[in-house]
């Protein structure tokens, strides 16, 4: 292509000399503001341009590998984030908040209905939502979640185990892993399945949240005992979330209406994910 200074050379023959009083001139000018640099001017931007992008390779590459791994695996899932529009992101780090203490882990076992939490990416088309809990043989819990999938009009499932984190301290803080999930991560030390309060026969607030960059990535499961609470169990419970400082314009609703039968009531299979390499904690 073209450029304007080479058109106006070959039409005038000037080899490009300005006329400012040519309104021609001042046309192809206006258009190219490059043209307008002197020489010294582009090699001096050129050079500029090229000590950003050095300094920022150096940034990157003198990274320790575990933070340089971190930023790679935060990005990609924030681009995750943004492309279904799935993740609650907040622009300051988690709260310090409390959970529940003196925690009965044999009264928290037993079946809990998904009744409203903040977004994920593997709750995107699912409905009819429950948690199951029971305790194994080695002490830890089964954890076996299972939704309606509105998109496959078939049920999904994932089993996964859970651990106390600290069980002395008696904290209701625990490590939950789904080793065949595609979206199962590293539990962190401080566990990512954090009980801030229950009655553990009606109704329990899960929390998890993780900093990053000064920013934090939060879930909010409010989970209840009954398929259908009552209308004085939600105020109770948005009143206690409310007091946690948790933000609860960003919670969804699980539909829990309508809901058809699984395998264990009429014996058609509960369709498993395809297993993905185990992530351990």
């Amino acid at each position: 292509m073209r450029s304007y200074r080479a058109e106006y050379t070959a039409k005038h023959g000037d080899g490009g000399a300005r006329r400012e009083d040519d309104p021609n001139f001042k046309l192809a000018s206006s258009k190219s503001p490059s043209y307008r640099l002197s020489e010294e001017q582009r090699t001096e931007k050129e050079l500029s341009r090229c000590a950003d992008i050095s300094r920022l390779a150096k940034s990157v590459f003198r990274m320790p590998i575990h933070k340089l791994l971190s930023v790679i695996v935060m990005t990609a899932v924030l681009l995750l984030s943004h492309r279904v529009q799935s993740q609650v992101t907040f622009d300051q780090p988690c709260p310090k908040l409390e959970v529940v203490r003196d925690f009965d882990l044999h009264r928290y076992l037993g079946l809990w209905y998904d009744i409203e939490n903040y977004p994920a990416v593997f709750s995107s088309f699912a409905s009819c939502t429950t948690a199951n809990y029971s305790l194994t043989a080695d002490g830890n819990v089964r954890v076996i979640n299972r939704s309606f999938n509105t998109s496959s009009k078939g049920f999904d499932m994932v089993d996964g185990t859970a651990r106390l984190i600290e069980p002395p301290k008696g904290q209701a803080k625990l490590g939950v892993v789904f080793p065949l999930n595609s979206f199962s991560r590293p539990v962190p030390a401080d566990g990512n399945y954090w009980v801030l309060d229950t009655d553990y026969i009606n109704y329990s607030i899960v929390w998890n949240c993780q900093t990053f960059n000064g920013k934090s990535f939060q879930f909010l499961w409010y989970l209840s005992r009954q398929r259908q609470p009552s209308e004085s169990e939600m105020a109770f419970v948005h009143q206690r979330i409310d007091s946690f400082g948790l933000d609860q314009k960003f919670l969804k609703t699980t539909e829990q209406r309508n809901c058809p039968s699984d395998s264990f009531t009429t014996g058609r299979p509960v369709r498993q994910p395809t297993p993905i390499r185990p992530t351990y904690y």
